[in-house]
């Protein structure tokens, strides 16, 4: 059978031909209620009221169908389904519940029932399924690349790229990956910069907002990504405490000539070698 007849047929829950006949006369039928009711009502508003419903009536019947198509459907931990990932509950081991506001902040950060947001890059599942926020950007990606770590090797999945299936086990694989500078490997582009002094920071933007910051993970000191520069080294520093300027080609050097980059325009490879994207 051709491809595109089996995938619509599996689409629609159609096994045989009394699936076939079924659709078919359910359709008739449709068709036949709603062109029987037009041709008695004589106003044009009210036969366009009627074709809207019969529309509504008959994309409902096929939603409800869409809906129960597991191939279609997200699942949270406990195997409940979902149409839409925005609607997914995530749980923690104490049965918080974490979830998107997609309205306000899309996908970018995961709220508490107290209105407490999470930035999405950073949150994880461990590997009983449970969330975990990694704020402190210790969980890496495994040399294997199957699963995440952290320093003392507990397994997790990063929570946005990973699924559940309907027996609540956790289903994850990925092709990308972002390195930093010290070549650590990890399954988002949120990843540490490290200044001389060997303090760590995250870029941190919100949604709508055009310019973020690379924020001090200890401290909490925040450098507005204007400012914010990179060493050929691969140091993030502030320009505000080391004067950059931008010569006639357009590079970017401070006072002793040593060549820097705007910290928002780098990454590193896996050998944690600098590259200007």
């Amino acid at each position: 059978m051709n491809t595109i007849w089996q995938n619509t047929f599996a689409f629609y829950h159609i096994n045989g031909p009394l699936d076939i006949v079924t659709y078919v006369m359910g359709s008739v039928g449709a068709f036949m209620t709603v062109l029987a009711i037009f041709s008695r009502i004589k106003g044009v508003a009210v036969r366009v009221l009627i074709g809207v419903l019969g529309v509504v009536l008959i994309g409902g019947a096929l939603g409800i169908n869409y809906a129960q198509t597991p191939e279609l459907q997200i699942y949270d931990r406990n195997g409940k389904a979902y149409i839409n990932m925005a609607d997914v509950v995530y749980f923690d081991e104490n049965g918080g519940e974490y979830r998107y506001r997609f309205k306000d902040k899309g996908y970018d950060v995961l709220f508490d029932s107290e209105g407490t947001g999470y930035d999405a890059d950073l949150c994880y599942l461990d590997a009983n399924g449970y969330f975990v926020y990694d704020e402190a950007m210790s969980i890496t990606v495994s040399a294997d690349k199957t699963h995440c770590v952290d320093s003392r090797g507990e397994v997790y999945y990063p929570l946005r790229m990973a699924r559940f299936d309907k027996n609540g086990s956790i289903q994850w694989s990925q092709k990308d990956f972002y390195y930093d500078r010290a070549g650590n490997t990890y399954a988002n582009d949120c990843v540490p910069f490290y200044d001389m002094a060997g303090n760590r920071y995250r870029f941190s933007i919100n949604s709508g907002e055009v310019k973020g910051r690379f924020v001090n993970l200890d401290t909490g000191e925040a450098i507005e990504s204007d400012n914010a520069f990179v060493d050929a080294d691969g140091y993030l520093f502030s320009s505000e405490k080391t004067a950059v300027t931008e010569n006639a080609d357009g590079a970017f050097v401070t006072a002793d000539g040593g060549v820097c980059y705007r910290a928002v325009s780098v990454q590193w490879d896996a050998n944690g070698q600098l590259t200007e994207i």
